[in-house]
C-alpha cells in the first residue's frame, strides 16, 4: 500500500471534521470548498490555541477572599515607653558612663534648641522644621546607645514593673512569664504579650471582657518626687503600642500607635490573613538569606527585608551601620559624629529635589512578600482615665512595695492621701484595651487563575467547535503520523500492508485494481456462457426437425468430426480468447472463478 492509498485510508475513516468531505467528493469544486473550510476554520483553532498558550505561560494569578467566623488566635501585643531612658538624678549610684554622654547630649540639645550658645556639632540648629531638629537628635541618641556595651545601658531601660502595673486577659490575670522582652534601637526595652506560637492564646467572644487589659506607668516623675524622669528631646508621655502576629518583628515605627498618658485607649481588631502564591504563579518567600535579611531570629516579613536594605545602603554610602536597624553579626554602628549623622540623614534625600536620588526600597531592594502573612486592622477610641471620683486598684501585695504599682486606696503608703495617688496615675498612667471586634476573619488566597487543566478544557472546547476534534481524533492523528514517519524511515521499501501469507488465508483481500479486472473477467466470462447457451439452444432445436437417417458409415463419421473442427475454427475470436483464458481452469455451475484460478493469479501478483 502506498503513501496514497494511506491518506486516502485515513481520509476515509477520520473523526477529523471536513477531512472525509475531502476525500470523498464527487466534484474538484465540492472538494475545494470543503478544503477553504477546513483550512479557515483550522487557521481560526490555531489562532485560539496560540492565545491560549500564551495565556497559561504568563502564569496569571488571582486572589479569592473567603471569610470565616471562628476561634481567634489573640495576636501578639508589643509595648514600648516613648521615653527609651530614663534620666537619672545627680548623685544616682546606678549611673553609668552611658547616663553621663546621654545627659551631656541632652544639656547640649536644650542650650541648641533655646539658642544660649554658638556650638551646634550636629547641626541640630540649621534644620528647617522642630521635626527635623528631634529627628537628627534622636539618631545622636542612637549612636551614642549603640556606641556603649548592653551592660551599661541596662540599668537605664525600664524593667517589666516599672512599665505594667496590672495585666489581664479573657477575664483572667497574666503576669511577666506571659510577656518577652527585646531592646528596641529607638524605644529601648519593649515588652511583648503573647509573642510564643507555644502559648497558643485564643478567643472565643469578641468584646473587652475577652481581649488584653493592661495598666501601664511610663513614669514621667517618680513618686513623691517633681522631677522629671523624661529627657527632654522627647515631647510625648506615653507609650508606643504594636499590634502583629507572634513571632513577627514589630513595625514600631511604621504601625504602631502612640497613646498618651490620662486616656483609656481601645483598640478593636479585625483579622486579615494572606495567602500568597509561589512562583511562578506568584513572587513570595517563606525566609531569605543571612546576608539579606539581618531579622534571622524573627519572621520573615517584607519589613525585615527593607529594614536590612536599608542597612545596606548605609553601610555602602557611610561606611558605617544605621543603629536604627538590625546588622551582620560583625555590624560596626556609627559613631555619634557630625559627618556620621550628616550622611545618615542624607540617606532620606531630598524630596524638593529631584536631582538628589534617594533608595527606594520598593525598587532598589528587590524583596518579596511573605506566603504567609497577617494583618490587623484597628479602630481606637479614647477616654480620659482615671475619673475624679475613681479610684485606680490595681495589685494590693505589691502597693507598698514597688514603686509605681498599686492602688490609690488607704493602704498605699506611697502616698500621702488618695487624691495625690489619682494625680499621679493622671500624669503617669494609661490603660489600654486590645480586643477582637467581631470573630469575623477575611482570607485571602491567591492561586492560579489559569491552570493546566483549564487550558486543556478551553482547548477541548475549540477544538471541537471549530474542527469537530476529540481525544479519538487525536489518538487517530498520532495514528496517521506513526505512519507516515514509517514510510519516510523505510523510504517505501516495506509496504504497509498486510503479509503475503494473509491474502492466502482470506481470498477476499485484493486491492481495488485487481477486484475491478476480476469484475471484468465476470462480465466477459457471462458474455461467453450466455452465447454457448443460445448455441446449444439452436442446435437441438435443429436435431428435433431433421428426419430420421440411417447411421453413417465410419468413414462418414469421422469425416462429420473433421466438419465440426472447421465450425469451431470459425467461431468468434473473441469466444476463443475467453475459453482459452479459461481453459484448464475449473468454472462452477454458476459461473463464478474457482478459488484455485484466484489463487493462482495472487500469487503472480
Amino acid at each position: 500500500m502506498g503513501l496514497g492509498a494511506v491518506l486516502r485510508d485515513f481520509a476515509n475513516w477520520s473523526t477529523v471534521g471536513g477531512v472525509p468531505h475531502i476525500s470523498n467528493a464527487k466534484s474538484w469544486i465540492v472538494r475545494l470548498f470543503w478544503v477553504v473550510v477546513v483550512m479557515c476554520l483550522g487557521g481560526i483553532f490555531l489562532w485560539q490555541l496560540y492565545n491560549m498558550i500564551s495565556q497559561f505561560l504568563q502564569f496569571p494569578a488571582s486572589i479569592t477572599t473567603e471569610v470565616s467566623i471562628e476561634q481567634q488566635t489573640f495576636p501578639a501585643v508589643t509595648i514600648c515607653n516613648l521615653n527609651p531612658y530614663k534620666r537619672k538624678v545627680p548623685g544616682d549610684p546606678t549611673t553609668t558612663p552611658f547616663d553621663t554622654e546621654l545627659d551631656q547630649f541632652m544639656d547640649h540639645f536644650t542650650k541648641v534648641v533655646e539658642g544660649s550658645t554658638l556650638t551646634d556639632e550636629y547641626g541640630i540648629q540649621n534644620q528647617p522644621t522642630t521635626w527635623e531638629r528631634e529627628a537628627r537628635a534622636r539618631d545622636v541618641v542612637n549612636m551614642i546607645a549603640a556606641k556603649h556595651p548592653s551592660s551599661s545601658i541596662s540599668a537605664s531601660l525600664y524593667s517589666f514593673d516599672e512599665m505594667i502595673a496590672d495585666c489581664t486577659f479573657n477575664g483572667f490575670s497574666c503576669s511577666e512569664a506571659d510577656f518577652t522582652q527585646y531592646v528596641d534601637p529607638v524605644y529601648g526595652r519593649c515588652f511583648t504579650f503573647n509573642n510564643d506560637l507555644k502559648s497558643n492564646m485564643t478567643v472565643s467572644r469578641a468584646g473587652k471582657a475577652f481581649g488584653l487589659s493592661l495598666l501601664i506607668t511610663v513614669h514621667q516623675t517618680a513618686i513623691n518626687d517633681t522631677i522629671s524622669l523624661y529627657h527632654p528631646l522627647f515631647m510625648t508621655a506615653g507609650a508606643k503600642v504594636a499590634v502583629h502576629a507572634p513571632t513577627e518583628y514589630p513595625n514600631m515605627e511604621g504601625t504602631g500607635l502612640t497613646v498618651g498618658v490620662g486616656f483609656t485607649t481601645a483598640v478593636a481588631l479585625t483579622a486579615s490573613e494572606y495567602q500568597l502564591a509561589k512562583k511562578p504563579y506568584g513572587e513570595c518567600i517563606d525566609s531569605d538569606t543571612a546576608d539579606r535579611n539581618y531579622y534571622q531570629t524573627y519572621k520573615y516579613t517584607s519589613l525585615t527585608c527593607y529594614n536590612s536594605c536599608r542597612q545596606r545602603d548605609a553601610f555602602a554610602k557611610c561606611n558605617c551601620h544605621n543603629p536604627r536597624y538590625f546588622g551582620p553579626t560583625t555590624a560596626s554602628f556609627c559613631s555619634p559624629s557630625a559627618e556620621n549623622v550628616a550622611c545618615l540623614d542624607g540617606l532620606r534625600g531630598d524630596q524638593y529635589n529631584a536631582t538628589q536620588k534617594n533608595m527606594d526600597p520598593l525598587i532598589d531592594c528587590n524583596c518579596k512578600p511573605a506566603c504567609n502573612d497577617m494583618a490587623f486592622g484597628m479602630t481606637t477610641s479614647l477616654a480620659t482615665f482615671p475619673t475624679i471620683e475613681y479610684t485606680v486598684v490595681a495589685d494590693a501585695e505589691n502597693a507598698t512595695t514597688n514603686d509605681g504599682m498599686g492602688s490609690c486606696t488607704a493602704d498605699n503608703t506611697k502616698f500621702s492621701n488618695p487624691e495625690e495617688c489619682e494625680e499621679w496615675y493622671s500624669y503617669n498612667a494609661l490603660q489600654l484595651q486590645v480586643f477582637y471586634e467581631t470573630m469575623k476573619k477575611e482570607t485571602y488566597v491567591e492561586a492560579s487563575s489559569y491552570g493546566l487543566s483549564t487550558m486543556i478544557n478551553d482547548l477541548g472546547g475549540q477544538a471541537g467547535l471549530y474542527l469537530g476534534l476529540s481525544i479519538i481524533s487525536l489518538i487517530e492523528c498520532i495514528g496517521l503520523l506513526i505512519l507516515l514517519c514509517a514510510f519516510c524511515v523505510t523510504g517505501g521499501r516495506v509496504a504497509i500492508r498486510p503479509y503475503d501469507d494473509d491474502f492466502e488465508r482470506d481470498h477476499r483481500i485484493m486491492e481495488i485494481e485487481d477486484l475491478k479486472k476480476a469484475l471484468d473477467d465476470h462480465d466477459r466470462l457471462d458474455h461467453a456462457q450466455k452465447k454457448m447457451a443460445e448455441s446449444n439452444s439452436d442446435s437441438s432445436f435443429d436435431d428435433e426437425n431433421k428426419p430420421t437417417k440411417a447411421p453413417d458409415s465410419p468413414k462418414k463419421e469421422s469425416e462429420k468430426e473433421d466438419d465440426e473442427e472447421e465450425d469451431d475454427k470459425k467461431e468468434d475470436p473473441k469466444k476463443k480468447e475467453t475459453e482459452s483464458e479459461y481453459s484448464g481452469s475449473d468454472i462452477s455451475d454458476d459461473g463464478s472463478i474457482s478459488d484455485s484460478e484466484e489463487d493462482e493469479k495472487e500469487k503472480k501478483k
